[in-house]
């Protein structure tokens, strides 16, 4: 069983490093999510080039590497928050699995940070943190971080999500964008579900192909021993079977749960702490930061 570490509570006036580990940034997105966090009451730093572009990319891969390990080095940033996901985490993993890692930092963002996400519980044990990113989320002026940075203490992520089966169950909540969770198969990051509350989102996917990723995850085992299942919105994917993969397994499973790629609120999830699922109620069991 992962012995997970949790990161230090962001307080009022930290500084939270922003890097651009995938896609290139927008500019005006960009600008209008660091001033939401300033508004806030945060202090934020980040590299003048955070903005290039390299093809589709933030960057070189290098560029994005190093912005990524300046921000895990300097003592002065206690959390670090993505500007966007894209495209390009992938290509960060191989340097970063080469270091040695310190002590635990707040990691947030989804979609291509699933990458990182992955990387950091599969290699050090850390919790990190499925939520908005600057030039998406906090660019359109919305109060988004919640409870899951700021409170050692148990919390109700959300309720009210579609109960496609039944049930209540506790394990280790993980999981994040399902095609970026496939991509680990086969690799030094490859997800663990065993005892765990899986969360799952995706966006703009034909329900065929989510149907095939979640084929795939299940044919690699990667549904045994899971404690139960909550899906995200699942926005523009149509109308894929969401249970056809866990009929007969007795486990809860719900659908619509407003995290990552979402149509409005986007609510922070901590991974790697203890959860319950009951029918279409989320609840965090422990703290997810010091």
């Amino acid at each position: 069983m992962t012995e997970y570490q949790k990161p230090p509570a962001l307080r009022t006036g930290d500084t939270i490093g922003i890097v651009a580990p995938g896609s290139a940034v927008p500019r005006e997105a960009f600008e209008k999510g660091v001033a939401r966090l300033e508004n806030l009451g945060y202090r934020v730093r980040y590299r003048p080039d955070i903005l290039d572009a390299d093809g589709t990319f933030a960057g070189s891969h290098q560029r994005r590497t190093d912005e990524f390990i300046e921000m895990l080095d300097n003592s002065n940033v206690r959390a670090i928050f993505c500007a966007r996901g894209g495209y390009g985490c992938n290509y960060l993993v191989r340097f970063l699995e080469q270091r040695a890692l310190g002590a635990p930092k707040i990691i947030l963002g989804y979609s291509d940070v699933t990458t990182l996400h992955a990387l950091f519980e599969r290699k050090a044990g850390w919790v990190t943190f499925h939520g908005p990113m600057v030039s998406t989320d906090f660019s359109r002026d919305a109060d988004v971080l919640g409870h899951a940075l700021t409170t050692s203490e148990a919390w109700e992520a959300g309720r009210g999500t579609q109960v496609l089966a039944a049930g209540t169950a506790e394990g280790t909540l993980l999981g994040g964008c399902l095609s970026i969770a496939m991509t680990t198969l086969g690799t030094s990051r490859e997800v663990d579900w065993h005892d765990a509350i899986v969360f799952l989102e995706d966006v703009a996917e034909a329900p065929y192909r989510i149907d095939r990723m979640l084929f795939q995850l299940r044919e690699a085992g990667k549904f045994d021993g899971v404690k139960g299942i909550v899906f995200g919105e699942m926005k523009d994917c149509g109308q894929p079977d969401l249970l056809r993969h866990f009929a007969g397994r007795g486990i809860p499973v719900c659908a619509g749960f407003p995290s990552g790629h979402t149509s409005g609120p986007n609510i922070c999830l901590p991974l790697g702490v203890r959860a319950q699922l009951s029918d279409d109620r989320l609840t965090i069991l422990e703290g997810a930061v010091s």
